[in-house]
């Protein structure tokens, strides 16, 4: 799923509580540039980020996230002739003997919070008094 791209740099957040599987920060040259893989659920569960511009320095392999935590910037890296925009992948995996699934995240999208950090982010978004 393509989502945002109207702000290059914007922050990318963890959708759920994991640890960083893996990250790919010099993706220039790749078809999903600089990316970050999330495992939740004990490695059941994947979220991907495609196309960042940066990853923040704690945001290495074996890292614990928080859900909201920043964990990339929305940027235009592996395209190119797209506009920005991130591409965020939901997969299960229940075992090492099964494939890896890729399902489309939008139903459970609309089911989690929108949580905004208290000092707003780089677009001006502000969470309501």
């Amino acid at each position: 799923m393509d989502l945002g791209g109207e702000l290059w740099g914007e922050h990318v957040y963890a959708a759920h509580d994991g640890v960083v599987e893996r990250v790919q920060e010099n993706g220039h040259d790749q078809r999903g540039g600089q990316y970050v893989r999330v495992a939740h659920f004990g490695g059941m569960v994947f979220t991907q980020y495609f196309h960042l511009a940066a990853v923040p320095r704690g945001i290495r392999r074996g890292a614990r996230v928080v859900a909201g935590q920043v964990i990339g910037l929305v940027g235009d890296t592996g395209i190119e002739s797209e506009r920005r925009h991130l591409h965020f992948t939901l997969s299960i995996r229940p075992s090492k003997e099964f494939s890896e699934v890729y399902w489309d995240p939008t139903p459970f999208m609309t089911r989690w919070p929108l949580r905004l950090p208290p000092q707003g982010t780089v677009a001006g978004f502000a969470p309501r008094p």
